[in-house]
């Protein structure tokens, strides 16, 4: 990356073209084009430092973290879709759980009624 562009055969024509001696004229086309980098360099590095260039988000770390997001967004819904059945199994299994307590209470009063009356039908024929 060039922030000025520099033609080092351009500068060193010109440089022979007003008299200087082409190996003297290509050195010093050189020596100008490794400044013009190493300036180019050192200014870059301020920019990042000044505009903290290497902290900014760009589309593509946006589009990964999106990306991972909807990942973990799909884990989830896994995880609760497993939960949700483990809950679905858990209630069927309390029901069938309530109704067998419920028909062994509903027998056990039944019975209790039943002897209850059977208790009262002795007690008003006398034979208790």
């Amino acid at each position: 990356m060039s922030a000025i562009p520099f033609d080092a055969f351009a500068f060193t024509h010109s440089l022979v073209d007003a008299g200087v001696p082409d190996k003297q004229a290509d050195s010093i086309a050189q020596a100008f084009n490794k400044a013009i980098q190493e300036s180019n360099t050192a200014i870059i590095e301020q920019i990042k430092r000044d505009y903290r260039l290497d902290d900014i988000t760009t589309n593509k770390d946006l589009d990964a973290r999106i990306k991972e997001t909807e990942l973990r967004i799909e884990l989830v819904r896994k995880e609760i879709e497993l939960v949700r059945a483990d809950l679905k199994r858990d209630i069927s299994d309390a029901k069938a759980e309530l109704s067998r307590t419920m028909l062994t209470v509903g027998v056990g009063v039944g019975l209790v009624q039943l002897v209850s009356i059977f208790m009262l039908f002795m007690r008003m024929t006398g034979k208790v």
